[in-house]
């Protein structure tokens, strides 16, 4: 398994995919529940993630989260819209994967 060093933490790659698929579900529940509005610019805001990371801080992904932020502040918009556009893409086919796997059983 491949993973960086970053500052003092090591950044395993499947867990910073895993931590940031995760954030994304958290922050789509929001905009389905009505906590969040859904931005017509942006396909995520930083600001709605840092207000989930912050109430979820018992999360096993919160450092990774941490990190996936500091490196969020070095993005412009197209950079942004990508990544999330991205994250997006994988989050529906993992859900696609598990509805075929389980329907299976």
């Amino acid at each position: 398994m491949k993973s960086t060093k970053v500052g003092a933490c090591n950044f395993d790659l499947a867990t910073a995919k895993a931590a940031l698929e995760n954030l994304y579900e958290l922050y789509k529940n929001g905009i389905l529940t009505g906590r969040f509005t859904q931005d017509k610019d942006y396909v995520v805001r930083c600001a709605d993630l840092v207000t989930l990371a912050e109430e979820n801080k018992d999360s096993l992904f919160y450092e990774a989260w941490r990190i996936w932020f500091r490196y969020f502040v070095s993005m412009g918009y197209a950079g942004w819209n990508e990544l999330w556009e991205a994250v997006c893409r994988c989050s529906r086919r993992l859900r696609s994967w598990r509805k075929m796997v389980f329907h299976q059983v």
